[in-house]
């Protein structure tokens, strides 16, 4: 690859031959149809840099051309904004902020830390930065909070489960009907009965285990069941802060923490709207090849992020059900 770019103004320091080569494929890369890539370099070839580059060179470029990303609203009804939400582990955030401070010039930049209690709670807020840096933890969490489902309580012991949790607990845990298979009665068989000391007094043995009624309910779990059934509202329903708004460029560092596309956390990633995307991880396959799918999925490159239907042509990004939404198969 013999194409380089150079440093942009703000970045106060150079860049090294590769690190040139990859800013030039990545400006490429943001206006393909892809827009945006995989950067899997090895720890400590300076990921960061490249990134923090690739913000400031793109930034530039619309400072002097004048443009403004037409897609910043479009395919959906979010706002659009300027700045790059950063996501990476807890570990990572003083890493990024010192080496945005470390590198650009000063005041050239600004960083906002989403993070802990007191964070932004107003879009409009986060307008005026050009970095956002975040957590897998803090985007899962503000998910489950005001995007995922309500929980249901089960009538017999009253725990919360969600709707697909709820019907197994039932079918083979808890209340009349429940059935254990008999793979799981042998699991049960292997759990250990709790041991008591011999200077024990027999009568307090027996008063504690005569008040235990277990799934069964007694007078003592007779508390009124009827106002735990149904499903536990959302207090705070919507969507959170960071998915209200349509994001410039999403950075995903240590991008192998949404490997698992059945998780929570990568839920709460895929969810996420901008105009590029970008994932850095010096371990983009760890043990299989179906975790690459994630990055995949992230990155929405056609037609492997899709779900094809058998019969005809639709597609869909996510799959929730054996049925397609968009036809009858």
């Amino acid at each position: 690859m013999t194409e380089t770019a150079d440093e942009p103004p703000d970045l106060i320091t150079p860049l090294l031959r590769y690190q040139k080569e990859w800013l030039a494929w990545a400006l490429k890369q943001e206006e393909s149809s892809i827009r945006g890539g995989i950067l899997a370099d090895e720890m400590g070839m300076g990921k960061t840099i490249q990134a923090i580059a690739l913000v400031l060179a793109k930034r530039e470029i619309h400072r002097t051309i004048g443009e403004l990303d037409a897609s910043s609203s479009l395919s959906t009804g979010f706002p659009g904004i300027k700045g790059t939400l950063v996501i990476c582990p807890v570990v990572a955030v003083n890493q990024w902020v010192s080496e945005i401070n470390r590198f650009t010039s000063i005041g050239s930049t600004k960083v906002l830390v989403y993070h802990g209690s007191n964070r932004e709670r107003s879009a409009n807020q986060l307008l005026e930065y050009d970095f956002v840096i975040t957590t897998y933890s803090i985007i899962e969490a503000d998910y489950r909070k005001h995007m995922m489902p309500a929980k249901q309580k089960c009538l017999y012991c009253g725990k919360l489960f969600y709707e697909k949790k709820l019907s197994i607990h039932l079918k083979y845990f808890c209340g009349p009907d429940a059935v254990r298979t008999e793979k799981q009665s042998k699991q049960e068989k292997k759990k250990k009965a709790p041991s008591f000391t011999l200077n024990q007094d027999k009568e307090t043995v027996k008063g504690k285990s005569s008040g235990y009624t277990g799934n069964k309910i007694g007078k003592k779990a007779s508390f009124e069941m009827d106002s735990l059934a149904g499903s536990v509202k959302n207090p705070s329903s919507g969507k959170s802060v960071l998915h209200s708004v349509k994001w410039q460029r999403i950075i995903l560092d240590e991008a192998h923490f949404i490997k698992d596309r059945r998780s929570n956390t990568a839920k709460a990633v895929l969810a996420l709207e901008s105009s590029y995307k970008w994932a850095l991880s010096g371990t983009p396959l760890q043990n299989r090849v179906g975790e690459l799918y994630s990055l995949v999925r992230f990155l929405q490159i056609t037609p492997y992020s899709y779900y094809l239907c058998k019969d005809c042509d639709c597609r869909v990004l996510d799959y929730s059900s054996a049925k397609c939404p968009n036809c009858p198969h």
